[in-house]
């Protein structure tokens, strides 16, 4: 016969919490594993540059009254870099490499983004697209809120950070890491610095070849 424990003090009565306890863990920890877990055999070469499992882009709102949703990024691939109106010198290695990867992959399902880190600072709220044009770059810049920026940064793990000083100047550091981002709007690819021109090349065509056959 089933004994009920009635006593909050009796050792029926731990021993039933504890192994309560321990069921619930295990039934969350086999939930969180089948979300998370990626059941694609990653190539060595692109172990490296692959996000395991792809990171889905939360529907965020941008400052004119946009939308950033899967939608920008929808039957397209994109390389995605995050940087601001005043970057230079420490953005010129990688703003140059996406040009010419621009110029190496000329493709209508293949778009190039950059995305504002200093939205609320300088003389103009289209100061990023003014910076890519003076710099003679075709690139798509985008400008959100501080919040929405913050929130971007976060999704793409792209860590960054803004110190004031008390003379009015600041200073922005960030990783200078090069995202790419899938066809289903997902942060499928992540490089860190140090790369190259012809690194990225290399593993954008494995990388399409690997998604051909996965998805």
């Amino acid at each position: 016969m089933l004994q009920y424990c009635k006593s909050p003090n009796s050792k029926c009565f731990l021993l039933t919490y504890l192994a309560l306890v321990v069921f619930l863990l295990v039934l969350w920890r086999s939930g969180t594993e089948a979300i998370v877990s990626d059941q694609r055999e990653i190539p060595s070469d692109l172990s490296a540059y692959l996000v395991s499992p792809p990171t889905e882009i939360a529907s965020l709102f941008l400052d004119k009254k946009q939308v950033l949703t899967s939608e920008l990024f929808t039957n397209k691939w994109t390389f995605v870099y995050f940087a601001h109106h005043q970057c230079l010198p420490s953005c010129s290695q990688t703003l140059k490499l996406l040009s010419s990867l621009r110029e190496s992959f000329s493709s209508n399902n293949i778009q190039f983004i950059i995305i504002e880190l200093d939205p609320d600072k300088g003389p103009s709220p289209d100061k990023l697209a003014l910076f890519l044009e003076a710099q003679d770059l075709d690139l798509m810049p985008i400008t959100a809120s501080v919040e929405v920026t913050r929130q971007l940064a976060s999704q793409f793990k792209e860590l960054f950070l803004i110190t004031n000083y008390a003379d009015g100047r600041y200073q922005i550091e960030q990783q200078h890491q090069l995202f790419i981002v899938d066809p289903k709007g997902r942060v499928y690819a992540r490089f860190p610095q140090p790369y190259t021109l012809s690194i990225i090349q290399k593993a954008f065509v494995s990388m399409r070849l690997f998604y051909a056959q996965t998805e």
